[in-house]
This record gives structure tokens, C-alpha cells and sequence, in this order.
């Protein structure tokens, strides 16, 4: 069995009903509607899933509650600029589309769909709306063989993609995940905390140790930016995270490093939502 089907993954915002009215049976598990509970109606919710036998009986606008874990509209947005290709223990490219896939068969395993988008400083491919396990597999085998037209990283374009995604009512997004090393320009972090007003969004921060500490001399050293080709002066200090304006935005981050195997990977991303869940 992968192991990946077994990933709990948590979502803290009410997930939007996007089904009619649910029946019995295994309808249940398709659709995501629990027939045990209800809810007054709210604003966002799909006329559709008005409850029927209330209203007949009572006429009471009720909508059958929906579980929050089932039918969830997922985007995932993944960084693939030329910073991904490096890597001490090998690119972060490699370790990004490899969550990638696996958060993307943990959702599909609990009835989620899904859509993915990779990004440098524009949009590189952006999938369909993604139900099945073969689609899901061939999608990333296709980011996995793009050569991106980009090299450097800013996420502008997918954010505002993402951005028009939640506003769309019950067709919007209910999760974004974004997957990228979050080298990010100063002026367009905070884009991800207005994201975050309109649907749940993570962070999966994928890094290499020799990021993690610069390199131990004294005095100054050149560095040459990859994307952007400046030439840049650094001290040997620690160089700190560079992801770390994220807890200041308030957007929840779970950390990869290149050294993971897919069962590492796996760990850190089921403990980080196991975490989530206990403080929901």
C-alpha cells in the first residue's frame, strides 16, 4: 500500500459544499456529506445542499454538514525556478515534486480534488481539475520533465492565480499548498497572508543544509545568485532561515530538507498535521 494514502491531511477552514443532495450508502463517501448532521444555511453554501426533508417538514433552512476532511478543492502551487536545482544532498527540485506527489495521492485518497500549479517568476504549466490517481501520476511526471522558461523566483502570478480561485464561490479553492524554498522578494510576501484570509494555506519549505549555515571562514565571500546572475558579498556568520518572515504572517510551515527519503518526508509532513489537527 503507499504509504501516502494514510497521510492525514488537516484542513482548518469549513470545506465549501459543492454536491446536491447526498443519499445513503456509499453516495456518502463520494460526496463528503455526512447525512447525520445539519447546519443552518450560511453564506457560500450551494442551494443544492439544502436539506430537504427539514425544509419539507419544518421549513427550516438547514444544509447537511459536510465532513471537513472530504471534497475539499486542493491547489497545490510548486516552485520549480533555478534555486530548486541546487542541493548540497541533492535539488530541492527533486525533494519539492516528490511532496508534491504525495500530498497530492493523500488528498486524492480522501476524496479531494486537486489542481496544481509550477511557477518561477510566471506560470510555467498549470493542471486540470485533477480526481484520479492516474491523472495525478502522469501531471507530475509532466513537472518532473519541464524545462522551465523562467529562473528566477516570485510567486506574484500564481498567487493571484490562486487568489481568483478563492473567490469563486462553492467552485473555489478550500486548501493551498505552496512547495518552494519561499526565497521570496521582500514586497510580495505578504501577498500570501491576504491569501490566507480567503482559503487555508500551508507552507512546505524545502531546504539544503548547507543553507542552513554559511560557510565557516572569516572575513567576507562572493556568492553569485543563480537566477538572477548579481554578485552578492556575504559574512561567514550563520545564515539564518530564510523562511522565517512566514510565522510573523501567521502561515502554518512544515519543513523539508534534501537529505529525506520519501519515508522522511512522509514523517515531517504526518507530524506537522497531526500537530495541526491537536491545535484546531
Amino acid at each position: 500500500m503507499n504509504i501516502w494514502k494514510k497521510l492525514p491531511v488537516v484542513i482548518r477552514r469549513r470545506v465549501r459544499q459543492r454536491e446536491g443532495f447526498a443519499q445513503s450508502g456509499t453516495a456518502k463517501w463520494a460526496s463528503g456529506y455526512d447525512l447525520a448532521g445539519h447546519r443552518p444555511l450560511e453564506v457560500g453554501d450551494s442551494p443544492r445542499s439544502v436539506s430537504r426533508r427539514h425544509f419539507a417538514k419544518y421549513g427550516e433552512w438547514l444544509v447537511t454538514e459536510k465532513f471537513p476532511d472530504r471534497r475539499a478543492s486542493v491547489l497545490f502551487l510548486v516552485d520549480i525556478s533555478a534555486s530548486g536545482g541546487l542541493g548540497n544532498a541533492g535539488p530541492k527540485r527533486v525533494t519539492a515534486l516528490q511532496a508534491l506527489e504525495g500530498l497530492g495521492t493523500a488528498c486524492l485518497s480522501r476524496g479531494h480534488i486537486l489542481r496544481a500549479v509550477a511557477f518561477t517568476d510566471r506560470i510555467e504549466r498549470v493542471t486540470s481539475v485533477i480526481g484520479s490517481a492516474q491523472v495525478w501520476d502522469d501531471e507530475v511526471a509532466g513537472l518532473r520533465a519541464l524545462e522551465p522558461a523562467g529562473q528566477l523566483t516570485d510567486p506574484v502570478s500564481a498567487l493571484e492565480f490562486a487568489w481568483e480561485l478563492s473567490a469563486q464561490g462553492t467552485q473555489g479553492v478550500d486548501l493551498v499548498c505552496v512547495i518552494s524554498d519561499f526565497l521570496f522578494p521582500e514586497d510580495e510576501r505578504s501577498r500570501l497572508a491576504d491569501l490566507a484570509g480567503r482559503a487555508d494555506v500551508i507552507a512546505v519549505v524545502v531546504s539544503d543544509p548547507m543553507e542552513a549555515q554559511a560557510a565557516p571562514i572569516a572575513g567576507t565571500f562572493v556568492l553569485r545568485d543563480v537566477e538572477s546572475g548579481t554578485t552578492v558579498f556575504a559574512a561567514g556568520v550563520d545564515a539564518g532561515d530564510p523562511s522565517g518572515y512566514l510565522d510573523d504572517l501567521g502561515i502554518d510551515r512544515c519543513r523539508l530538507t534534501t537529505t529525506q527519503d520519501e519515508f522522511g518526508l512522509y514523517d515531517s509532513l504526518r507530524d506537522f498535521f497531526t500537530e495541526r489537527s491537536e491545535s484546531r
